[in-house]
């Protein structure tokens, strides 16, 4: 196992045909708060989520179902569910990681994603628009100040038993957090 490596071990629930609204309330609950973000052919959005509802950055309520055709929830705790659309309806996968239970089942290593952009002006009410030329605006709900950057991190979840050939199963990923990093022009965040 490699030395950055957690050991725990990841607990997943399926459902099906449930918008993704109801797969939020079926996962987390009715009072969800958390963070979220969504594919759609035109586009890639972060949400936030209070009361197990959808927000955009401007506030306004979003109907993540009627856009997208893969949607991920997150809660800080690593909790993550994964929506696909099928149809009128989709299907998902609620991954749940408890670290240090039965080490022998899994480990994850700790995977950051650095986000696209610089923030364009100040956050305002915990969102941040990102900018650059490559992609355009992304709204993040996140406080990312001049001169820092984005980075959603995230665990890659392995098998801890191997194959005859010594290689690890790959379980899923799960999400916890967007955060503000200082931002290394030329180097690696």
């Amino acid at each position: 196992m490699r030395p950055d490596a957690l050991a725990g071990r990841l607990v997943r629930s399926r459902f099906s045909d449930l918008d993704f609204a109801q797969a939020v309330r079926s996962a987390f609950g009715d009072t969800f708060e958390g963070t979220g973000f969504f594919f759609a052919p035109t586009a890639y959005r972060f949400v936030r989520f209070r009361d197990g509802e959808a927000f955009a950055a401007d506030g306004a309520s979003l109907d993540v179902s009627a856009m997208a055709f893969e949607a991920v929830a997150f809660a800080e705790s690593g909790m993550t569910l994964r929506w696909v659309r099928s149809g009128a309806s989709g299907s998902a996968c609620l991954m749940t990681p408890v670290l240090g239970e039965n080490e022998e089942a899994a480990f994850h290593i700790p995977v950051p994603h650095l986000l696209w952009g610089e923030p364009a002006a100040p956050a305002e009410n915990g969102w941040t628009r990102l900018t650059s030329a490559r992609i355009g605006t992304l709204d993040v709900p996140a406080d990312i100040a001049d001169g820092q950057r984005a980075r959603l991190m995230s665990q890659a979840w392995f098998a801890a038993d191997t194959d005859r050939c010594g290689n690890s199963r790959f379980l899923g990923t799960t999400y916890s957090r967007i955060e503000a990093i200082e931002h290394k022009p030329g180097g690696l965040n």
